[in-house]
This record gives C-alpha cells, structure tokens and sequence, in this order.
C-alpha cells in the first residue's frame, strides 16, 4: 500500500507539472514571446481553364489574390487560354474541370467524355458595337452589314448566333460575318473595316472609353426579351464525370470558392483596381476605363446556381440544338445544383 501512495503521488506531481508547463507554453504563444512553426494544411491542388479576355479572368485573379482558395481547402491554380484551346485541352484530358459553353459541354458525349455542369460562371457578357457617327441603331439595321465575331470553334460564337436566331435575325443569311479575336474585333471597328462587332468586358473598357463607339443591343437583355425572362449562362462551371465521381468535395468547395469570389466582384468591384498586373496586361489602367469596369463587370457575373438557372442551362439547349449547334441525338446535359 505504502508503494501505490508514493506512486500516485508521483504521478500527481508529473502531470501538475505538465499542466504548468503546457500552460506557460500556450501563454508565451499567445504573446509572441516564443516562435511557434504555423503548420499549413493539406490542400486539394486543381487546375482550372478559364477563357481568356473574359469576367472570368477577373473573377480567377480576385479568387488567388485573396485566397479564397485556400479557405476552401484548396490550391488551385488558374490558366487563362483562349477560346478553342480551352474546349480542346479540356477533351484532351488535360483538365478536369473549367469554365465552358453549354453547347461545348453536351458536345463532351459525343466525344467520349461525359460532362456535368456543376455551378454558374458567366451571363451573356456581348454587346453588338458600331462606330458612334454609324447610321446603324439597332439589330434591324444590322442586315446586310458586317459584323466582326470571335471563331466558329468558340462558346461565344454558337451562343451570339442562338440568341440573334432567337431574336429573329439569321445571321448566316442576314449578315457577313467577319471572324477575328477580340483585339482584331476592336481595331477592325476603329479602323471601319467591318460595320458592327461583338463587343465584350473587361477589354471592351478600353474601347468604350474611346467615345468612338456605342452598344445598340445587349445580348443578354436580347436572349430574355425573346425567352420569357430566362437569363442566358454564356459560360458555366462544368467537370469530367469520371473526375467528379472521385472528387465531389473538392468541387463543391471549387463552386463555393468561385461564387464567392463572383459575389465579391459583384459587391465591391473596387476591387478590381487592386489586379495592377492584369490591368496593365490589357492597358485597362485608365480612370474612365476603371470606372466603366465597375459599372459593367459585375452585371456580367452570374453567382446564383438553383433550379432558374438549371432552366435557362435546358433552353439554351434546346436552342441551340434547334439551330443546329448540337446534334439531334445529344441529351441534355446533367445539370447538379
């Protein structure tokens, strides 16, 4: 009995010390008085594809400058590339998940990839521009003139031609299309070599501050007078299926990271001032530029994912399978919200 006594009372000293010793130790902490070594947790690493030229790049920027990856347990790194390249890496298996056209990713079945569309990136962000002294005023005046638009291969091509059919105007008979990127577009415009482009932010800031030009339609208020108020998503989230089967966390905490990063855009769009190297990248520094970036960029945005959406995911679908953009035996595509 004598040993048990002398045994627990050594044991009751130990652990006393212990508790004094983890005591001080979590004080000297809190103080700064001692270094602690701040052990970064495991992050699931993804590489995104988004189109450059486009909100998107704006919205990815803000994403890493705040990291609001790494609140969501994840390292993502984000590859701005141009439409085209984006659909076809994406095909190629290069990446799992990015930023496409509706059309693009019911095209992934009959590619052998089966796609799902996964969460909201970007409304109908095109407006169609003509020169400010053009006697063109509105899409009516459009026919029979030259509309400069981005490559066939490309989700804003298939999309300006659905709403334009949507509206009434059958480009392909009405108009001649004039093909270029974006930069092209704008300087074909400047220099009147083409009668109207399409026109989008964040570059289209720069020509608009010009007071050269002016918008006589916005695509997106065009889709939803001709679709009973349906918005139009010109770019969505979407994810190999085969991936999304192993990865469901991960991009579900993906579609939380880049809706708050959209919503952040949309509340605060002074944050954009903060992305000097992109700005400078597209020479949108300027005072006027910034401005006409915070009024516009954020109506581009679209940060909302539910059932209306999911809706306006099948009508554009079923447009642009009515318009020939995807074949006839091509099922809509899986939508999760």
């Amino acid at each position: 009995m004598q040993v048990k006594s002398v045994r627990s009372t050594k044991l009751l000293v130990v652990a006393a010390v212990v508790v004094i010793a983890f005591g001080t130790f979590m004080y000297l902490a809190r103080t700064g008085s001692i270094y602690v070594p701040y052990i970064s947790p495991p992050y699931a690493k993804i590489l995104f594809l988004t189109a450059k030229s486009t909100p998107s790049e704006i919205v990815g920027e803000v994403l890493k400058k705040y990291n609001i990856d790494k609140q969501h347990h994840l390292d993502v790194t984000i590859e701005a590339v141009a439409p085209g390249d984006l659909e076809r890496r994406y095909f190629d298996g290069e990446v799992p998940i990015i930023s496409m056209g509706v059309a693009s990713a019911a095209e992934g079945y009959t590619k052998g990839v089966p796609t799902t569309i996964i969460g909201p990136a970007l409304l109908m962000n095109y407006d169609i521009v003509v020169p400010e002294n053009s006697s063109i005023q509105n899409l009516s005046d459009l026919k029979g003139k030259i509309l400069g638009v981005l490559p066939q291969a490309t989700a804003a091509y298939s999309t300006l031609i659905t709403v334009l059919k949507s509206a009434g105007i059958n480009p392909q008979t009405d108009l001649t299309l004039s093909y270029g990127a974006t930069p092209d577009i704008n300087k074909r415009l400047l220099d009147g070599e083409i009668d109207a482009g399409t026109v989008s932010y964040p570059t289209g800031a720069a020509l608009f501050a010009t007071g050269k030009v002016r918008s006589i339609a916005h695509l997106e208020t065009v889709w939803e007078s001709s679709e009973n108020g349906l918005p139009l998503p010109l770019a969505v989230i979407v994810v190999r299926n085969d991936w999304y089967a192993a990865h469901k966390q991960e991009a579900q905490e993906f579609v939380d990271a880049w809706t708050q990063a959209e919503t952040l855009v949309i509340q605060h769009p002074e944050v954009i001032d903060g992305l000097t190297d992109y700005l400078n990248s597209y020479g949108l520094n300027s005072p006027n530029t910034l401005a006409l970036l915070h009024e516009n960029v954020p109506k581009t945005l679209l940060a909302t994912w539910g059932k209306p959406e999911a809706d306006a995911v099948t009508r554009f679908f079923d447009r642009s399978k009515q318009y020939g953009f995807i074949p006839q035996n091509v099922a809509p595509p899986t939508v999760v919200y």
